[in-house]
């Protein structure tokens, strides 16, 4: 008589003494609340490997589960129909024996008890939750809410204080005193409650006020994902209609609109882009296809495009471009 192999498992041991005794529900549920996660998955790995000694053809791929919150009870589901598995095709005899070495470790419970054991241990975990809650100091947790709370409002307070006096004195048009002297240097001081970044923010902006140097310009960010034409109308501006001079004379633009257009395909040719416009009713189309500089590269294409005048109504029409695309006017440098 030939001995089997006997291999150390108490999760493997269990179920294969109850796999014909009870439903795969009530199995599921035992093993997701009396084993721990790890030890489900050292079963999984120990029939895995059983089962490769085997060499069995058509089987399923063993899949690795990532960790979350519902792990242990996935991969009690995946020891399982495993076990089905094999019982279909008549290779549960094959296995080896599955035996425990601590006893302490297999359910002591009877088949009509399940359920009511499953239901305790479900009981058994809420209770230590709420024992868990009980511990905290509401109280306490409450009262330091507060102080946050009353944190956060002189925060405010400071930086819409700040905010004012910049306004103000902005507004004003009067010279400003030495940085040394400025009225907003205790607003910075106060300001550092924000943190090293607030006040070094603060520290600029008001360094900024006193430079003689203009600021540096700001940019726009705006939502990529937007999907319709952004359209910018056109800046305010003064044209002269005087006498003509001897000395100082001008240089009168050529009446046409020009923009800037964006986010086109890459792949977009000044052609293709002239022959479009053109066919939406602009006359004059010009287009030149801008190129990125210091050897930079971009996703999408952008042109200067110009066209007559009287194609303004066209021009700035945003059902005649392609949806996605931002246009803006050109601004001469």
């Amino acid at each position: 008589m030939v001995m089997a192999d006997v291999v150390v498992s108490e999760v493997l041991c269990f179920l294969f003494n109850k796999f014909v005794k009870c439903p795969k529900m009530q199995l599921k549920n035992v093993l997701v609340s009396f084993y721990s996660e790890d030890e489900l998955i050292e079963a999984k790995d120990v029939l895995w490997s059983d089962v490769d000694k085997l060499d069995l053809d058509n089987m399923p791929r063993k899949i690795t589960r990532s960790k979350g919150d519902n792990r242990a009870k996935i991969v009690a589901e995946d020891v399982l129909e495993l076990i089905v598995l094999l019982d279909e095709r008549g290779c549960i005899g094959k296995l080896p024996i599955y035996t425990a070495r601590n006893l302490d470790r297999i359910p002591p419970v009877k088949v009509e008890e399940l359920e009511i054991f499953c239901v305790s241990k479900k009981i058994e975990a809420v209770e230590q939750k709420l024992a868990a809650l009980e511990e905290v100091n509401l109280t306490e947790l409450s009262s330091r809410i507060e102080r946050a709370v009353i944190r956060l409002d002189a925060k405010h307070d400071t930086v819409c204080e700040a905010l004012a006096k910049v306004n103000d004195v902005l507004s004003s048009g009067a010279e400003l005193p030495p940085l040394s002297q400025a009225p907003l240097t205790g607003t910075i001081i106060a300001a550092n409650d924000l943190g090293a970044e607030g006040a070094a923010v603060a520290e600029e902006a008001t360094s900024q006020l006193h430079s003689s140097e203009p600021p540096q310009e700001w940019s726009r960010v705006e939502n990529r994902k937007q999907r319709r034409v952004r359209l910018r109308g056109t800046a305010n501006k003064a044209v002269g209609d005087g006498s003509v001079g001897t000395v100082v004379r001008a240089v009168p633009r050529k009446p046409v609109l020009a923009a800037f257009v964006g986010r086109l395909h890459k792949d977009t040719t000044p052609e293709e882009l002239s022959a479009y416009l053109t066919a939406e009713g602009m006359k004059g189309v010009v287009c030149r296809k801008l190129k990125p500089k210091n050897g930079e590269t971009f996703r999408t294409a952008a042109f200067y495009v110009s066209c007559c005048i009287e194609s303004r109504d066209s021009f700035y029409d945003e059902s005649r471009w392609p949806e996605g695309v931002e246009l803006r006017d050109w601004i001469y440098k």
